[in-house]
């Protein structure tokens, strides 16, 4: 039998994968399943070696030291496991054939921005009947990869190989969240402004206080270690975050550095754990905190001040509801299935059709819908419950989009709360403030709207984003309507134009204006 976890890729075909890329300016380029180097190989060739860091991921430890004798930095054995701390503009990869949707999976969260290319078996994408493989084809279309079939390219082996292209173009939008905030300074003079805060001024004057003494305990610690190294190093060891410190030097030069590295590190905690306050990410959508956590980097060089914290919020605060109004209409194509392979509708009981603004193809969500999860995200130990992974994020994302649209109010059982209470208690049914909803073990959640007011508020804000429906529909009445505005209500409205209403912007929400 073929192994068809070990291929290497032939050369006529790195050709191709190299062809489609955009730009050859990438300086960081991640090989996650390298096997033997051939595609690596093909790449440094085609891009040369002078500035690039060419790294690779190697399970089989003889081809990992094959790698390193080739000079490629083997930054990890598993590609399914590894941290990210490499933070690559291009990956290359060949993966296995048997599980390419969930090393791709994996590529296309480790990317922030740049470009992946990646060959898979065909069926993984023709065949889409796992859920897994269900999430894979959506993110594709979100992403607009294009996708080449190219036969049957690996002699030996009888599968069509897929090649897929995705270019993810981030400028780092939550860039917008320095505004106004200082890097590191001496003694900064800090006014606050309490009234724009969603975090009371005691407890972020705490946070600060405790990270202040972080950093003087931990400097303390390093003077004394390097007074004492001479005389203990023999017996202990020093470890600053995931760097072992293996020098012998214990002049001030080394010491400097350790205390900076430390010091960093400490930084990006603390900035982390203000993201991660309940205040501050109930205003930030999934895709929000992800960018956070890609431009952890970049906080490290803020300095961690009441001033800025509260410049942090402020900052969050005004991008809200554009960040609410883009998760909206992620979570929308999602739901219906309309990000799909080749901009073709998925088969879905999640949409109704209707004739909308200068198209016919248009849809929307209806009041009970169907999320697809792995088994991975519901777990017991002792009981059912729900993991801390992408279905969870969905869940967050969906009630955080219902309670903007409902004025931003924070009143109610959410929808995780109740998932994880009636699994704790055995059931796997339950009610939230905005939906009903059931677990089955084959792997869907079944949600019902209970106020299909807040549904049809989505379904606006998504169809005027998608001009499926003119922008101000829904700001004007029903005696003032044209015979065109008249048509679209009849067909969009699910009671036809007597269902009709007014509907006021959600508080704050971002004005539509035709481009």
């Amino acid at each position: 039998m073929t192994d068809l976890q070990f291929h290497p890729t032939p050369p006529e075909i790195s050709k191709l994968m190299l062809d489609v890329l955009s730009t050859e300016r990438f300086q960081r380029i991640l090989d996650p399943s390298a096997g033997d180097g051939a595609l690596l190989d093909a790449v440094r060739q085609r891009f040369g070696t002078n500035g690039n860091e060419f790294a690779a991921i190697e399970i089989d430890a003889k081809r990992a030291a094959t790698l390193r004798g080739e000079g490629y930095s083997v930054v990890d054995s598993d590609f399914l496991q590894y941290n990210g701390q490499l933070q690559p503009e291009l990956i290359m990869m060949n993966p296995p054939f048997n599980d390419g949707d969930t090393h791709l999976l994996k590529a296309i969260q480790l990317l922030f921005s740049g470009e992946i290319v990646c060959l898979l078996n065909a069926e993984t994408l023709r065949n889409p009947y796992s859920n897994q493989r269900k999430e894979l084809i959506q993110k594709l279309a979100d992403l607009n990869a294009d996708i080449q079939y190219l036969g049957q390219a690996f002699k030996g082996v009888n599968a069509e190989i897929a090649m897929v292209h995705i270019k993810i173009e981030r400028e780092i939008e939550d860039e917008s969240l320095f505004d106004g905030m200082k890097k590191e300074v001496v003694n900064p003079d800090i006014e606050l402004e309490a009234d724009k805060s969603l975090v009371s001024n005691d407890r972020i004057t705490a946070i600060v206080a405790e990270y202040h003494t972080t950093i003087e305990t931990t400097t303390q610690l390093l003077v004394d270690f390097y007074t004492k190294k001479q005389l203990l190093g023999r017996y202990i060891s020093l470890k600053i975050g995931d760097n072992q410190a293996s020098s012998d030097d214990v002049g001030t030069e080394q010491f400097r550095s350790d205390v900076s590295t430390a010091s960093k590190q400490i930084k990006r905690d603390y900035w982390q754990r203000v993201i991660e306050l309940e205040e501050v990410a109930l205003k930030m959508s999934t895709d929000n905190r992800e960018s956070f956590y890609n431009m952890i980097d970049s906080w490290s060089l803020m300095e961690f001040s009441e001033g800025n914290i509260h410049q942090l919020i402020v900052n969050i605060i005004n991008d809200f509801p554009k960040n609410m109004e883009e998760a909206a209409e992620r979570m929308f194509n999602r739901i219906t299935g309309f990000a799909y392979a080749n901009n073709m509708f998925l088969k879905t009981s999640n949409i109704h059709y209707y004739n909308g603004w200068k198209t016919n193809n248009c849809f929307k969500i209806t009041p009970k819908f169907i999320l697809n999860f792995p088994a991975s995200d519901f777990t017991g130990f002792g009981y059912l419950h729900l993991t801390w992974g992408n279905t969870r994020d969905q869940l967050l994302d969906i009630e955080k989009i219902c309670r903007y649209l409902d004025g931003d109010t924070q009143e109610g059982l959410t929808l995780v709360q109740s998932i994880d209470d009636c699994l704790k208690d055995g059931d796997k049914f339950g009610e939230s403030r905005y939906f009903k909803w059931k677990v089955f073990k084959k792997g869907t959640c079944h949600l019902t709207f209970l106020d299909e007011n807040i549904l049809r508020r989505w379904n606006v804000l998504v169809g005027r984003r998608k001009s499926w429906l003119p922008f101000d529909y829904g700001s004007k009445r029903a005696s003032d309507m044209n015979n065109e505005d008249i048509s679209i209500a009849t067909s969009f409205e699910s009671g036809g134009l007597k269902s009709y209403s007014m509907i006021e912007p959600p508080k704050n929400s971002v004005p539509l204006r035709l481009e």
